[in-house]
Order: C-alpha cells, then structure tokens, then sequence
C-alpha cells in the first residue's frame, strides 16, 4: 500500500514541475466517451421495489459491502434495487449483474491497484489516472453492457462539474458510467458523455439514499463506509492529505443525507486506509460484521414495511 501511494505522490510532484512544458503533449483533458449529447431514458423498473441498498463511497474501503450483501445472501433478504457511488458503484454494479458476494470477493482480492489505476504525468491535463483500466476490468467481469440490461436494477451515482448537480444514471453504457462514479478528482481525470464533465459522485452524495427514495421502495438500507472518521490518521504525503481532506468533506455532506435510510449500516473502518494497494479481508469482516450484528432488526423492518 505505502509503496503505490509514494508513486502516486511522486507523479504529484514531478507533475506540478513539467506540467507547465507538457500540457501540449498530453493526449486530452477527459476521458471522452462517444455518447449522444443527451442523457438516454431512465431505467423504469417492472414493480416497486421491496428492498433498496445503497452502497457508499469509500475506495478500497468498499470490500465492505461484499462482507454487508453475504450477510443479506444468507438471511435471503431481497434486493431489488442498487444505488451505488464511487467504490459502491464499482460493487454495485458487478454485483448487480452476478449476485454472487463470494465470487466476486474471491476475485477482488487478488486485485491490484495497478489494475485500475493506470497512473501516469502524462495522461492528461486533468488527472493522472484516465480510467482507462478501471473500464476494461467492468467490461471483463460484467456480461451486460448496458446499465438497464443488469439482473438486479442498478444506479450509478456521479457528479456533474458543469451543472453542480448529481447525477443518477440508470441505463446508457456501464463501464464509463462506473468509471464517471468513481473519478476522484485530481487522480482520475474526469468522464465526458452526454455532454456533460463527470466525477466521482461522492463530491455531492456519497450515500445517495435520496436517488433511492425516487424510486419509492418499502425499505431502504444504506452503507456509509465513511462514517467513522480517524481522529489520529496516518498523514505523510500527498495521497494521504487528499484522501484525509475528501473524507473530512465528504463526512460533513453525507451526515445530512445517509441518516434518512430506514437502516444505516456504519462499519466500524477506523484506522483502515482509503487508497491501498489492494483489498483488505479485514475491510470485508467488518462489513460482514456490522450487518450480521443487525440482521434481525433489518428482518424485523421488512417484515413490517413490505407488502408483498
């Protein structure tokens, strides 16, 4: 983990010193994605969903929420929409096409971060990871190629820099979809579709239970991988301060949203960090945990609120 992250300071600091001389070389400022000026139609689901699950942000935090969904695979609660931002649309939206948590954890964890972050100065004026990699590993593990084609509903949640706004896409193509939801700013450059510049949804919402509630669900269960925050945290270099600074900001704006779930799950992630070199099983226990601490009480509310 430390080693990934010294590279990525390093290509901070070179940056900053030849970026005046290489702007021209660089081969854009976006991911630019070939998509039409317009957003296409939302999904329209079938039947009103029983059980929403949102799944927050938190990069490499979010081999919580497999540890979360096998709690739910166990108890066979019903999913029947995913909202996922940043890390959890990346979850979400694999798992949305292969419910599966085992399967999908068993290849997470052999994961590396130079799988997704494909880092380089001179990628682009705007980031040094163009999500290029990110991309292909969606394509390589989800069968569907388009968002509205996924086996469970599925909404990635990404921010929009042109407008302010939050975006909720919910069908069009979903490896740039995934990629725009987890564009951290100034480590990916930013997605262009639909005419618009998208980052990473945790800028605006990173537990979007509000887009869940659109969709008018009986229940909706969130999962804040940010909640706790550290208040002795490890910081010696710049991905460290940035990732510092976007959970201090991030924390502050989700405090108002992710509280108006029917259940909040809040793992107990202090002390683990949010860019690593590759998943923690530990990450996964406590997501594994937290939920299986709950499940009676999460039981008990369905049983309540869900006409079937």
């Amino acid at each position: 983990m430390k080693n990934y992250k010294y590279l990525l300071t390093i290509l901070f600091l070179i940056s900053s010193v030849v970026l005046s001389s290489s702007l021209s070389s660089c081969s854009s400022s976006f991911m630019e994605i070939n998509t039409p000026s317009e957003m296409p139609p939302p999904r329209v689901l079938k039947t009103k969903p029983r059980v929403a699950v949102v799944l927050g942000g938190g990069a490499f935090l979010g081999m919580a929420h497999l540890g979360v969904l096998k709690v739910f695979e166990e108890n066979n609660i019903p999913i029947d929409l995913i909202v996922g931002t940043s890390v959890g649309s990346f979850v979400g939206a694999i798992y949305s096409d292969n419910p599966n948590s085992d399967a999908i954890r068993k290849k997470a964890m052999e994961i590396k971060a130079e799988e997704i972050f494909n880092a380089s100065v001179f990628n682009s004026m705007t980031g040094f990871v163009t999500g290029e990699n990110l991309q292909k590993y969606i394509t390589d593990n989800i069968k569907v190629k388009n968002i509205e084609d996924t086996k469970i509903p599925f909404v990635a949640i990404t921010t929009d820099l042109l407008s302010g706004k939050t975006i909720a896409l919910s069908s069009g193509p979903i490896a740039p979809s995934v990629n725009s939801s987890c564009a951290i700013p100034m480590i990916f450059e930013p997605v262009k579709m639909y005419g618009m510049i998208l980052v990473d949804g945790g800028v605006l919402d990173g537990v979007a239970v509000d887009i869940a509630r659109t969709y008018n669900p009986d229940v909706v269960i969130a999962i804040d991988l940010m909640a706790v925050v550290d208040t002795k945290p490890e910081i010696k270099n710049f991905i460290d301060v940035l990732a510092r600074s976007y959970q201090i900001a991030a924390n502050k704006i989700r405090r108002s949203i992710a509280p108006t779930a029917d259940i909040l799950l809040e793992p107990k992630l202090s002390g683990f960090p949010l860019l690593s070199d590759k998943f923690d099983k530990q990450v996964y226990d406590a997501g594994y945990t937290v939920a299986k601490d709950r499940i009676e009480e999460i039981k008990k509310l369905i049983a309540e609120k869900v006409k079937e």
